[in-house]
């Protein structure tokens, strides 16, 4: 009986032990990435860089709509209305804020 006393105590404590080391490795991913993070926002200012340029208008006609929008390989990708039934994709990189490129979309013959 004290064998089985004596298991089951050292068992218990292995789990607590166990939890506690996998709550110090998430915490410590965790301040990891946000310190990562805040190295890369403060990069530029630190260094005496200048930061990439940011995009500030698309250049849309008024009245124009996104009707969707999707995220692939650090670019926004969106699908916006034109007034006069017109549709035309925008292509946005995240990374620099860029226009990488606008393609319209005409009916077929």
């Amino acid at each position: 009986m004290r064998l089985l006393k004596a298991a089951v105590i050292v068992m218990g404590l292995l789990i607590v032990a166990g939890l506690v080391v996998i709550w110090l490795k998430i915490y410590r991913n965790a301040t990891e990435v946000g310190e990562a993070a805040d190295s890369a926002l403060a990069e530029p200012a630190a260094t005496g860089a200048v930061a990439p340029p940011r995009l500030t208008a698309l250049g849309l006609p008024e009245g124009s709509r996104v009707q969707s929008m999707t995220t692939a390989e650090n670019r926004l990708i969106l699908h916006v209305q034109v007034p006069g039934d017109t549709e035309r994709i925008v292509i946005i990189d995240l990374r620099s804020g860029a226009l990488v490129g606008e393609f319209a979309l005409e009916a077929g013959p």
